[in-house]
């Protein structure tokens, strides 16, 4: 008598603590690949589908276009050679042991991302969620701070508040001296945090860096300058 009751307060609890973590964007994390010996930081978006798959940030598309023009390869993403350091010895590659990936959002901010198998970790925010990535840019060309829309507004700080954490964590760990941004949802979220971080004097920051996969341009069609900067990052 006492064992069924129990039983169906602890399935409650069980999905309880899953819709809260899935309305808090913690169901489909993607760890961050930050090494302990990494002083440079790469800083992209956030998941896509491949990265579901993988479980690792830019493991698909981005992590091969950040290859190419890094590494001058298109058969293995950036992210992997950093995840498993031998592969650059089986590849004849440079080893990228100094170098980490984080994503702004560790979940997938592309409602598209979540069919198939991965159609039941949607967050129930995910309006406001995919709000945030696609009108980002009407935000600040109008110079406001803030969306007019409080659910808007709490899913950017939402994203901001958890890459702040991330973020602070790395910096206070590793010896970053070196950060590229990438794209303008990055740039944005990493200028939020300059903003109020006091931890960024003695840290280069590369800026003006496109997002590597992004549609009609990306790190195929870098200007030459920027192009040089990124292709030097392959050394320590």
């Amino acid at each position: 008598m006492i064992i069924r009751p129990l039983t169906i307060i602890i399935r409650q609890l069980i999905s309880y603590i899953l819709r809260w973590a899935q309305d808090n964007h913690y169901y489909t994390m993607i760890p961050d690949i930050v090494p302990p010996t990494a002083t440079l930081l790469f800083i992209l978006e956030s998941p896509h589908k491949e990265e579901l798959q993988h479980g690792y940030p830019a493991s698909g598309r981005t992590g091969r276009e950040m290859s190419k023009i890094i590494l001058g390869r298109t058969d293995i993403p950036l992210s992997l050679i950093i995840k498993c350091p031998c592969i650059s010895s089986c590849l004849n590659t440079f080893n990228m042991n100094h170098a980490g990936i984080m994503n702004i959002s560790t979940s997938p901010l592309q409602e598209s991302c979540y069919s198939g198998q991965f159609s039941n970790r949607k967050p129930l925010n995910m309006n406001a969620l995919n709000y945030v990535r696609k009108d980002l840019q009407k935000v600040y060309r109008t110079n406001r701070k803030t969306f007019l829309d409080p659910q808007h507004e709490s899913a950017q700080n939402q994203i901001f508040l958890d890459f702040q954490k991330r973020l602070d964590y790395v910096i206070n760990k590793n010896n970053i001296s070196k950060i590229v941004p990438c794209g303008h949802f990055a740039s944005y979220f990493f200028n939020l945090y300059c903003n109020e971080s006091t931890s960024m004097a003695n840290i280069t920051i590369i800026n003006n860096v496109p997002h590597p996969a992004v549609t009609g341009g990306g790190w195929s069609n870098l200007p030459s300058t920027i192009a040089a900067s990124l292709q030097a990052l392959h050394l320590p």
